[in-house]
């Protein structure tokens, strides 16, 4: 008797799990799916240099990339940055990249700038407060600015172009489309995170 019950608990035990399994799997149930999330806007405070360069170029998409001449990180990357620009500059997208070599003065990272084949418009921080717009302090780091001047997105680091973290990445694409195709700010004021 006590056996038999205790073959009826596990019966009765698979049956549940299996037809919760079933339930499911099956196409009567499905969980709920949330709404997709608006882009998440990273909050950062420009640098000085980072502000003038984002008030100089008000209205267009913003590219920005702090580098330095000793970063080896950084010359494979201002290469592809360098591509962006050329695929998307006449469309409004302005890369700038923001030198924070100390102790060089703005025409020795010209001449580096220049000895690389870098053709990207340059901006020079030998203050280096550029490296810490994200709280983070370090070489290389991105930060796309749509035409308000918002962040909306970052970059730490280098991601080679075959990497999903890249800028080439597909969905980072279809960002740089859809930036672009939104109309230029009619304000007057100054850029958001100054």
């Amino acid at each position: 008797m006590v056996r038999m019950r205790w073959s009826l608990r596990r019966t009765l035990a698979v049956v549940v799990v299996v037809a919760g399994g079933a339930l499911l799997a099956s196409r009567a149930w499905r969980p709920a799916t949330p709404a997709p999330a608006e882009p998440y806007i990273v909050p950062a405070t420009l640098s000085p240099v980072a502000h003038a360069v984002a008030a100089r170029h008000a209205g267009q998409v913003v590219l920005l990339d702090v580098w330095a001449t000793w970063c080896d990180n950084c010359l494979p990357g201002l290469a592809d940055l360098m591509a962006l620009q050329q695929t998307y500059g006449a469309r409004g997208l302005r890369v700038v990249a923001i030198s924070v070599d100390e102790g060089l003065d703005s025409a020795a990272v010209q001449r580096w700038a220049l000895r690389h084949g870098l053709t990207l418009e340059l901006a020079y921080d030998p203050s280096g407060a550029s490296t810490a717009m994200l709280g983070r302090p370090g070489v290389p780091i991105g930060l796309l600015l749509d035409r308000q001047g918002r962040v909306r997105e970052t970059r730490f680091g280098h991601a080679p172009r075959a990497s999903d973290m890249s800028w080439h990445a597909p969905w980072m694409q279809a960002k740089f489309e859809t930036l672009l195709a939104e109309p230029p700010s009619t304000g007057t004021g100054s850029r958001p995170g100054a």
